[in-house]
């Protein structure tokens, strides 16, 4: 398939065959990963429905996008203080109080592009500190639904 002008000003990167499922080779649809936020926006206001995947800083590519303009958002965000990433980031702040504002700072901006009818999923694990359970998963539903807005649905222990 040749790139289009505008797939050719976007750096994108197409998914290995072997990470695409059965249903999505068979509609021929070609997953697409990309650095450039201008791609979702041509992605919004087009026909496409295969999968679209943007890399970057959760905070700052979420910034880009429209208000209310996502279905549903699906995360599972390093947990605090379990891996060390090459580059850094979250779970490596120096407390969990740090670590739970970038997590709220991040579930502010995808309420914010959140259709009324979307929802959010969050798969977060908890930590110790000194023999004690954080109960950080707790600590962060509870700033979501009480300083963001989010309404919990359900919590899975």
């Amino acid at each position: 398939m040749e790139p289009t002008k505008q797939q050719e000003s976007c750096p994108l990167i197409t998914v290995p065959k072997f990470l695409m499922d059965r249903k999505t080779q068979k509609r021929g649809c070609e997953i697409v990963v990309t650095t450039d936020t201008r791609t979702f926006c041509n992605y919004l206001s087009g026909n496409d429905t295969c999968p679209l995947f943007i890399q970057g800083e959760a905070l700052n590519v979420l910034a880009t996008f429209p208000d209310n303009s996502i279905d549903m958002a699906i995360t599972s965000p390093p947990y605090y203080m379990k891996r060390e990433y090459l580059a850094g980031g979250i779970g490596l702040e120096s407390n969990y109080q740090e670590y739970i504002e970038r997590l709220v700072a991040i579930c502010r901006e995808i309420y914010r592009v959140l259709k009324p009818t979307g929802s959010f999923w969050l798969n977060l694990g908890d930590s110790y500190l000194s023999k004690n359970l954080l109960m950080i998963p707790q600590r962060v539903a509870i700033r979501l639904t009480d300083d963001i807005g989010f309404t919990l649905r359900n919590q899975v222990v």
